[in-house]
């Protein structure tokens, strides 16, 4: 916004509230490019799911708060879901296969 730095894409699939002007990888011309963070609340195995159900529920109750739609949301960039435990399991069965092949192509190792 101070014009110190230009942005020239976001990784994400949709432009981001943060700098609505500025385009998607794949609209700068790179197919099939997306990638975003994403953070999760996790409970410990064997958590009922009514206990489970409850915190989602309020976590998406929180995630709706207007301080935290302005700190997380307008001022850090972040696109607030409050999914269930079955939305972020459905990502994870993405997400964890799709990173894997990327450190696998990658080369990276443990040291």
């Amino acid at each position: 916004q101070t014009g110190k730095l230009k942005l020239l894409a976001v990784t994400t699939k949709d432009r981001i509230s943060l700098a609505p002007d500025v385009p998607t990888m794949q609209e700068a011309g790179v197919p099939g490019f997306q990638m975003a963070s994403w953070q999760a609340v996790y409970a410990p195995k064997g958590t009922p799911k009514p206990i489970l159900d409850k915190l989602a529920a309020e976590i998406a109750v929180i995630l709706k708060e207007p301080d935290v739609q302005e700190k997380l949301g307008k001022t850090m960039g972040m696109e607030l879901v409050g999914s269930t435990p079955e939305e972020l399991r459905a990502l994870m069965a993405t997400e964890i296969p799709r990173w894997a092949e990327v450190v696998k192509k990658s080369g990276a190792t443990v040291e």
